[in-house]
């Protein structure tokens, strides 16, 4: 009788680790699979931790800013000055026309631009971002439905624009397609690897874009799915 327990307790013990172990490895395979691969999306090019914000690479983003000052003026701009010493825009108040975004304000640099800085009412022939300029949100430059071109100083670190459209320094990312701009179609230049999503969102005039080779990834699918008369080509 002894010998008849004990062989049941074994048998038991073995069965509980063996549903233990599944139920471990049911957790780990689960966990594998909701794992992404690393790769480029818009929430790690764009500048920091929000989708609509583009920005340099996470090294270079490292800094931490405390409470910033209260708002003040500078030309046509409201800016804010965090504690690091770096100048935040948060809203241009001038008439439009060519604006060009200051490299300092009191010798201190010009690094970011909060949402929404620009009036999406006004013409814009063309915005050119300073040398410091590090990061900035989309909104403003897709909902400016006016604005034809967006430059950027030569000595910028992170940005850089061909015939008026916003690229990574390296031209590996596609940022922003100006909303006011009135071609019909867009040829990307071979090397450029991915498409921001949002980067043709403005514009409503763009009916074809083609498409380099070296694309590996592009999140301009949903912008042009839903019109008929916009075509992707595929050089």
């Amino acid at each position: 009788m002894k010998k008849i327990i004990l062989l049941l307790l074994i048998t038991l013990l073995l069965c509980s680790c063996s549903v233990f172990d599944e139920t471990n490895n049911n957790v780990e395979e689960k966990n594998s699979i909701n794992v992404e691969p690393p790769g480029i999306t818009t929430s790690n090019i764009v500048t920091t931790t929000t989708p609509n914000v583009v920005t340099p690479p996470p090294e270079t983003n490292t800094r931490r800013r405390e409470m910033p000052s209260d708002e003040m003026e500078y030309g046509d701009f409201d800016y804010r000055i965090w504690v690091n010493g770096e100048i935040d825009l948060l809203k241009y108040r001038g008439n439009g026309g060519s604006v060009i975004i200051p490299d300092e304000i009191d010798g201190m640099p010009v690094t970011m631009m909060n949402n929404h800085v620009f009036p999406v009412e006004i013409k814009y022939e063309s915005i050119a971002l300073g040398k410091n300029i590090e990061s900035f949100a989309k909104t403003n430059f897709i909902h400016c439905k006016y604005l034809e071109n967006i430059y950027v100083h030569e000595e910028n670190e992170y940005f850089t624009s061909v015939d008026g459209v916003l690229y990574t320094r390296d031209m590996s990312a596609l940022l922003v397609y100006a909303a006011g701009k009135i071609e019909k179609e867009y040829t990307i230049p071979d090397g450029v690897k991915w498409i921001v999503m949002g980067a043709f969102s403005g514009n409503e005039h763009i009916k074809k874009v083609y498409l380099p080779k070296s694309l590996e990834v592009f999140g301009i699918y949903r912008e042009f799915i839903n019109f008929e008369e916009r075509i992707l080509v595929f050089k």
